[in-house]
């Protein structure tokens, strides 16, 4: 029983991990697309 709650919450941690990773990664893809669009509207 110890070695199935074990794994249960190992997958539980390194998919709340990946889930909290990707949430981050969008977040700084989306602050570049920001800073490039005001970058294009600058040189015009």
């Amino acid at each position: 029983m110890k070695d199935l709650l074990k794994s249960l919450f190992i997958i539980v941690a390194t998919s709340a991990a990946f889930l909290i990773g990707l949430y981050i990664g969008e977040e700084k893809v989306k602050a570049k697309i920001a800073d490039f669009q005001e970058d294009l509207e600058e040189k015009k």
